[in-house]
């Protein structure tokens, strides 16, 4: 069994490493005290543990040791008088069945600790031959990762967002691509993840302010109007006090008015640190940059973000949309964001738009405006500067 503590740098950071080192070895000493004579339990280095078990075929015991390891640690724990919480993560692998030597039994139950990890942490999980060659597709697109930006392999795509009462479009959201010549055309929901676990989503998301910024001048010097664009930025970014400033540098660089930028946020965007966020965002807005609240009823505390937050657009998920003809519940709920939004002086754009009745509901109910596949998919620049050259609108009925 392979252990480590989950997120152990915010002991050492909030009551220091004297407390951290105590702490360890109080969680040592409980972890001796689960396991039985002929056992072994080892502290590998850092917050990480190992634990060997003889004998236990059937995993019973193995079982009933990482159940009562994590409900243990998850009761407060007394170091010098402070009582702290504490929960880890526990790979577990088994000889004969996952390597026939030591070194191979630790690899995989390594591999397992991984994998627990991204069951959200508090979790033990066993190897299987597909996790290694999961681990090992996620290390490989790591990898390529790394260098995406450098090796220019990153395109950014441009959904229409439509006005319901003109027809005109208003806008566009910017949306990532990711082509590399080993692994192909990547879907954003999983190298988005994997860049924000390995800390590679700013320089990304740097990346795209910076290549949309560009863009939305090419169309303005081009004679097609000041089309505004919606970016969507990652939690990672919003923690960092750099972004803000960022924001404006690009703005100032290209000489965009920052009503032409739009800010995309999640509600787990910015749940980390809400207070800072809280101070982006104004920031933000004070400059006139737009802010949007996407996936709107599908987090947490929607409406206390709604009171917070100043939020200009709301955007009502494809969840609702999709069904909106057909579920009386999906109408409601989509009738009763429009409502809510318009009385909070904000605007409404329904996502996933794919048919001619989804468009009909939403025009008579008041949403403002819509995006999906029943006008376009999203679009490289170029074709979207067609589209704009065009002037094609969304026919109203």
């Amino acid at each position: 069994m392979c252990l480590d503590l989950d997120r152990f740098k915010n002991i050492n950071d909030s009551h220091g490493q004297a407390v951290g080192d105590k702490a360890l070895q109080v969680v040592a000493r409980f972890l001796s005290g689960c396991v039985r004579e002929g056992d072994t339990v080892v502290r590998q280095g850092g917050d990480e543990f190992q634990i060997l078990l003889q004998d236990d075929a059937l995993l019973g015991r193995t079982l009933g040791l990482a159940q009562t390891i994590l409900a243990g640690l998850r009761e407060e724990l007394s170091v010098d008088g402070e009582r702290l919480a504490l929960t880890t993560s526990i790979g577990i692998a088994m000889c004969p069945a996952d390597g026939d030597s030591l070194d191979d039994v630790l690899r995989h139950a390594d591999t397992a600790l991984v994998r627990a990890k991204e069951m959200g942490r508090d979790h033990y999980a066993f190897f299987t031959e597909r996790m290694g060659s999961d681990i090992r597709a996620r290390l490989a697109m790591q990898q390529q990762l790394r260098g995406a930006i450098g090796c220019d392999e990153f395109e950014v795509h441009y959904q229409p967002q439509m006005c319901l009462r003109t027809g005109a479009m208003l806008g566009a959201e910017a949306l990532l691509r990711w082509d590399n010549p080993v692994l192909g055309k990547v879907p954003p929901g999983l190298f988005i993840a994997l860049a924000e676990e390995y800390g590679l989503i700013t320089a990304i998301g740097e990346w795209v302010l910076e290549s949309v910024c560009a863009q939305i001048r090419a169309w303005h010097d081009a004679g097609l109007g000041s089309i505004k664009v919606a970016v969507n930025l990652s939690g990672k970014q919003f923690a960092q006090d750099r972004t803000v400033p960022f924001v404006e540098a690009a703005l100032r660089k290209y000489g965009i008015a920052p009503a032409c930028l739009g800010i995309e946020i999640t509600e787990s965007t910015v749940m980390g640190d809400p207070d800072k966020a809280v101070a982006a965002l104004t920031r933000l807005k004070d400059i006139g940059v737009g802010i949007s609240l996407d996936d709107f009823g599908t987090g947490y505390s929607s409406l206390g973000y709604l009171k917070r937050f100043p939020i200009d657009v709301l955007k009502i998920d494809k969840s609702f949309v999709d069904d909106v003809t057909t579920s009386s519940s999906d109408a409601a709920i989509a009738r009763s964001v429009i409502s809510l939004a318009h009385n909070l002086d904000m605007r409404v754009i329904a996502e996933g738009v794919e048919t001619r009745e989804q468009v009909d509901f939403l025009t008579e109910h008041g949403c403002d405006e819509m995006q999906g596949y029943y006008f376009s998919r999203p679009l490289a620049a170029d074709a979207l500067t067609a589209l704009l050259r065009e002037r094609r609108t969304l026919a109203i009925a």
